[in-house]
């Protein structure tokens, strides 16, 4: 596939059309490119309107997740496999329903990217949240950070403390008994919230197989998650 990628891309001297479900040739070969065919609309999309910056971000980033942003309706991005892997469950104690059940993707950014999504989300008509850390400051990294991008059909929701800075520390303080009580067994040099913070996915795996319908959603998701359905 990518040397398929890279000899269409190196291709000179004629136009060459492609039909494809494939997000890595898509985003391989620049999404200036690309048109969009969705049931949401009976005109393709063009993305010609992304800007370079954003075009080399998804040539160089992994493309499995593309697509299902473009298609999708509503999206929720994340920044990691901890927050992907509980997502599902948050909404679920939110909203009574499933993810499937409301036409909405959960997608994990691997970072903090989000900018990148929400420009096309832009261009698409799509209805994006992005649920992100503080990362020590809400002032600097949410609302300078994503000032003049926000709107009616894209929100970004973090918690305001930022002493909570990661989603991590927000889980375990709003759900100290139960952390300590899934963590606390071995933990000899490390606090449980360190423990958490030091192994990411292996703490949202086991609250999600032992714990999951005792805990309590963090007040920012569960206003992420409300905002995107209204």
């Amino acid at each position: 596939m990518n040397r398929l990628i890279n000899n269409i891309f190196e291709a000179s001297g004629k136009q060459v059309i492609l039909t494809t479900h494939n997000p890595l040739v898509a985003s391989r070969l620049d999404l200036r490119n690309v048109f969009v065919l969705t049931n949401s609309s009976d005109r393709p999309a063009t993305l010609s309107g992304v800007s370079e910056d954003v075009a080399q971000y998804f040539m160089k980033a992994p493309g499995s997740s593309l697509l299902e942003f473009i298609l999708s309706t509503k999206t929720i991005l994340v920044e990691g496999a901890a927050e992907y892997i509980l997502m599902e469950a948050f909404f679920h104690k939110v909203t009574g329903k499933h993810t499937s059940e409301m036409g909405t993707q959960v997608i994990s950014v691997n970072g903090t990217g989000f900018k990148n999504y929400i420009h096309i989300a832009k261009i698409i008509g799509s209805k994006v949240v992005a649920i992100r850390d503080n990362d020590g400051s809400y002032a600097e990294n949410i609302e300078e950070n994503y000032k003049g991008l926000l709107g009616d059909k894209v929100g970004v929701f973090a918690d305001k403390d930022g002493v909570r800075s990661t989603f991590e520390i927000c889980i375990y303080q709003d759900n100290k008994s139960l952390c300590d009580e899934l963590f606390k067994a071995d933990r000899r040099t490390l606090s449980v919230q360190n423990y958490m913070l030091g192994n990411k996915t292996e703490a949202a795996y086991e609250i999600l197989s032992k714990k999951i319908t005792d805990i309590s959603v963090p007040e920012y998701i569960v206003d992420a998650v409300k905002w995107l359905n209204s």
